[in-house]
Order: C-alpha cells, then structure tokens, then sequence
C-alpha cells in the first residue's frame, strides 16, 4: 500500500449545524466518531492525519492536522488541501462521520486503483464523494473548480475518471443530525 497510498486524510472541518453540536466527539458504541475513524484508518495506513481549518480542538491528539485550503469552503477545502499534502500516488480521504467505514471497505477500494482519478464508494452510480481514493491527477481539477466559486466536490469527481465500489446505502451511515446519531447508536453498540 505505501507505493500507491501510505496515508489517509480525515476531514474534520464541518460545523455540525444539522447535528447542534460537535459530531466528531459524539459517543458512539465505546468510541466517539473521531476516534472510531482513525481506528479504521490507523489499521489500513502508515500515517493518518487530521484535516480542518486552523483550530485548537485537536492539540491533545498526537496527529498532524492540515489546515484546509483557503480558496473555497466545505469539504471540498479539505480535499484539496489533502491532496496537495499527499506524497504518493493517491491519498485515502474520508469524512469522520461515516461510522460503517471498515478496514475491509477500505481494502476493497484499494484492490480497484489502477490510474483513475477517484475510487470510492456508491450505490448504482450514486457516488460518496466524501469516501474514498484521490489521485495527485486530479488536483488541478479541483483547484480550478474552487477558483471559479464550486463547492460540490461531486461535480469534479463526476466529471473524472473514477469508479465506484458498490455499497447498499441501507448499511452505510452518515452522521449528520440527532436521527443519524440514534441509528449509529442502535447499530453500534
């Protein structure tokens, strides 16, 4: 994996309007969003680091944070300030609220890389632009789209080469308000 892609980014940017308060230190199971994360992510890569804007709430963890890309906002400042940081081929990004993230998911985009821009995840050609592997080839991409005001990184990965590992949305969960949360804490025990 270190050839192709030895480290993976996790955006930690958001504000949590739908959810009312701060998801990535919201308990679920024996662990918060956050921590369940990086666990996921510390088992299939040599580094793991954190991507927000300039901010304090992580100076007690023992992970590097890249500030997001000051060009645009979202997710799409921490993609691309993620790829920029990249020292490989691809760079594994994943949003910190999505808790049915597995090592296993993971290995499965992994084994799809052969040079496509963008290998993540969907259903029925729906993708999850905010799970998955980016190329260094796709940066400028990205740049040119946050300089002419984008901010849906889903309009640049649409418009690349990119391939989709099926999932059944029905499994995967994405965090995002106090309806979310409750159904992460029922399946996650």
């Amino acid at each position: 994996m270190k050839q192709i892609a030895d480290t993976a980014y996790i955006l930690c940017g958001g504000q949590s309007r739908r959810m009312g308060e701060d998801k990535l230190f919201l308990p679920i199971g024996k662990q918060t969003l956050l921590a369940r994360a990086i666990d996921t992510c510390r088992s299939c890569f040599s580094t793991v680091k954190l991507v927000a804007p300039a901010d304090t709430k992580f100076s007690d963890l023992d992970y590097e944070v890249v500030s997001d890309y000051s060009g645009c906002k979202g997710p799409l400042a921490g993609i691309i300030s993620a790829v920029r940081d990249c020292r490989t081929t691809y760079c594994f990004i994943t949003a910190v609220d999505f808790p049915s993230l597995t090592p296993d998911l993971i290995d499965r985009l992994l084994l799809k890389l052969n040079s496509q821009q963008y290998v993540g995840v969907g259903e029925s050609s729906r993708l999850q632009p905010l799970c998955g592997f980016y190329s260094k080839t796709i940066l400028p991409a990205l740049c040119s789209f946050a300089d002419d005001g984008g901010r849906k990184v889903i309009s640049v990965v649409q418009r690349s080469d990119y391939e989709l590992v099926e999932i059944d949305e029905s499994c995967w969960l994405n965090v995002n308000n106090q309806e979310d949360l409750k159904r992460a804490r029922e399946q996650y025990v």
